[in-house]
């Protein structure tokens, strides 16, 4: 149908929305300004994965260091293409001990010894033309419908489905028309319009 495409919820007025949360940011801690904000997209691996000892050694580098790629077609990155940089916001090594998050100890969440997830910043790959095809080694399993099983329309299909969308499409015409023709208010029904004011 043509309406589903129709977007009906209004744009945002987004003058009004920064007006509005203009006195709002002013009351955030340090820590809540710096997470509002656009960041670095964060990629969180474990290290005992192939592309984890890649991610685990560009952690422990400096921060000014520059990016390392990874090749997606190697079998060492797992499909993943693009850069990864170290993180200022994630410093740990692999093995060390996660702390909990912010108020993460008021609700009793221990920190994770020994953990062996590592992150990094990523940056994607510049966009490319889509190709829609199988990953290696995919084998698409034998058909289970034959040409028997698909549906067998009739030669008049196409003229009857015709027929039904002029003769449906033109009934709601006819019912505003007709309900029209019998009220006292008709538009070209012959009848008078009368107004009364409500009590």
């Amino acid at each position: 149908y043509a309406w589903q495409a129709i977007a009906l919820l209004p744009f945002i007025d987004a003058p009004r929305l920064r007006a509005t949360l203009a006195p709002v940011r002013a009351t955030l801690t340090a820590e809540e300004a710096d997470r509002d904000r656009h960041g670095d997209a964060l990629l969180f691996v474990s290290s005992a994965q192939p592309i984890g000892a890649i991610c685990a050694a560009v952690a422990a580098a400096p921060v000014s260091a520059p990016p390392v790629r990874l090749d997606a077609a190697a079998a060492e990155s797992l499909g993943f293409g693009g850069f990864v940089r170290a993180s200022a916001a994630s410093r740990r090594q692999a093995g060390e001990a996660l702390p909990p998050p912010p108020g993460g100890a008021e609700y009793n969440l221990p920190p994770i010894p020994a953990c062996a997830t590592v992150g990094v910043s990523f940056d994607p790959p510049a966009k490319q033309a889509h190709l829609p095809r199988l990953l290696r080694g995919q084998i698409l399993p034998q058909p289970t419908l034959s040409k028997h099983d698909q549906p067998q329309f009739s030669r008049d299909a196409a003229a009857a489905t015709r027929s039904m969308e002029a003769r449906f499409s033109s009934a709601p015409k006819r019912l505003i028309s007709g309900a029209l023709g019998r009220s006292s208010g008709s538009y070209g029904g012959g009848g008078t319009s009368t107004y009364r004011p409500g009590r």
